[in-house]
């Protein structure tokens, strides 16, 4: 059983829950066992969900703040690091099952490489018979979105960017999200959410993930109050 909660489908679930890990680990004013607490329920959801592209976002979101704080914070906040992630591997170890669909992964990695991973074989295949098509009728401005060209695009974002709207729209989309992380890099309390910017361009290889209404919705929300306040502004959120 993997949990979808509102969302049609629990890897959007879980995109969407390492998000919400990103803005709970750079709250500065939340308190320290409500944060935890949020932390490892977020973290408890994700392995629900089975998603192992959400489970590789949440640890790298955890690894990159872990570091973080061994740089630049105090020895109470790398004992609270410390803490947080003897939690979190007790709850990888409780919610073991959860993570099987992660060791199959690995071992069908091990023995047969990529082409061993099923979905990602499946993915592969559409998606290189989608390019196809494109670069021999329209590589510049793609084939157009109508919906006659059916829904399933290779299961991939960028495939279904290209496909629709050539490799002029996946330029203009990539140059939107380096101008979002840039903007978000440049604020250094907000510097977490970069990273989840940069991991949800590469989730885009394998998933379908921006054209999911919630997860939009969010992230440009985020987006138009990241560029309405000021700097000084932002630092008292």
């Amino acid at each position: 059983m993997r949990v979808s909660g509102t969302f049609t489908n629990p890897n959007f679930f879980a995109v969407f829950l390492v998000f919400a890990l990103s803005v709970i680990t750079l709250s500065g004013v939340m308190k320290i066992y409500k944060k935890y607490l949020y932390l490892l329920l977020t973290f408890a959801l994700v392995f629900l969900t089975g998603s192992r592209t959400g489970m590789i976002g949440a640890f790298a979101i955890f690894i990159y703040v872990f570091i973080i704080n061994l740089r630049y914070s105090s020895w109470k906040s790398l004992i609270e690091s410390f803490l947080l992630f003897c939690s979190v591997f007790i709850l990888s170890i409780t919610l073991f099952d959860n993570l099987s669909r992660v060791y199959r992964t690995i071992n069908s990695f091990t023995e047969s490489g990529l082409s061993g991973i099923a979905s990602l074989s499946v993915k592969y295949e559409y998606g290189l018979k989608l390019l196809t098509m494109v670069n021999d009728l329209s590589p510049i401005i793609g084939l157009g979105a109508g919906k006659g060209f059916g829904n399933y695009l290779g299961d991939s974002q960028l495939v279904s960017i290209i496909f629709s709207y050539g490799y002029l729209g996946l330029f203009i989309y990539s140059l939107f999200w380096t101008l979002f992380i840039y903007k978000t890099y440049k604020i250094r309390e907000y510097r977490q959410l970069s990273i989840y910017l940069i991991l949800f361009f590469i989730f885009g290889f394998v998933g379908d993930f921006f054209f999911m209404t919630q997860i939009a919705t969010t992230l440009l929300l985020f987006y138009g109050a990241l560029i309405s306040f000021k700097q000084k502004e932002i630092k008292k959120l």
